[in-house]
């Protein structure tokens, strides 16, 4: 099985129900992009996570000593009940400060969260998130495809606590903006990192969403 299919099966036998073929194309990507140690900023209650780690018999081993971060602490203890070797803190992206010491993660997660954040704050996630990791680590994106309006997913774009519509343009804008807008971002956006990356971005099969996968090109400072 490819691991859309494995994910479709293994939410089939533990969860009742197979996800959409969409949704399990963005948990396929996260699994097949992640590596080494992982964060997973808007983790939730940690389901996602459990994506990651099916392996090919439909096990899943929940000693995995995963990370998250997330401001609903119900969610959190949840989380904690689902991964009892994993640590999991609470993130207020837009007033708090990641709980995690600098270059920690090969990759950072930020699964369906960058358009609940208001666009002033998105560099401060971004900041945070290249902050704990590792030079040449990933961050890796998933959003829903705001140039998409098939099979009824207007109603995905548009969800009441979504602050902004990604396309790959605003995107764009965003991450890889002008030298001015870098300036205005760096000065008054809170761009604490500089803009030191390099980035990719594809829509996934069926269009729903957009991927990005960016690495951090941070020095390593000494010491670390």
């Amino acid at each position: 099985m490819d691991n859309v299919e494995l994910i479709q099966e293994w939410t089939r036998q533990n969860r009742g129900a197979a996800e959409p073929l969409h949704q399990c194309e963005r948990y396929a990507w996260l699994k097949e992009n992640a590596s080494g140690s992982v964060l997973s900023i808007g983790c939730g209650e940690a389901k996602v996570e459990e994506y990651l780690y099916i392996k090919d018999d439909l096990t899943c081993d929940h000693t995995v000593p995963v990370c998250g971060a997330d401001f609903n602490n119900s969610f959190l203890e949840s989380a904690r009940k689902r991964w009892p070797n994993g640590t999991f803190v609470n993130y207020d992206i837009c007033n708090s400060v990641l709980a995690f010491k600098d270059n920690t993660f090969d990759t950072v997660i930020l699964g369906d969260v960058i358009e609940h954040v208001p666009p002033y704050y998105l560099h401060k996630l971004l900041s945070d998130s290249l902050r704990v990791c590792r030079p040449q680590g990933k961050i890796l994106i998933t959003t829903p495809n705001g140039s998409y309006f098939g099979d009824n997913n207007s109603s995905s774009i548009y969800s009441n606590d979504h602050v902004i519509v990604m396309t790959t343009e605003v995107l764009f804008n965003i991450l890889l903006p002008t030298e001015e807008s870098k300036r205005w971002w760096i000065i008054d956006g809170k761009a604490e990192h500089n803009f030191n990356y390099t980035l990719s971005t594809k829509n996934s099969l069926s269009q729903r969403f957009i991927f990005v996968r960016m690495i951090n090109t941070k020095e390593m400072k000494n010491g670390d």
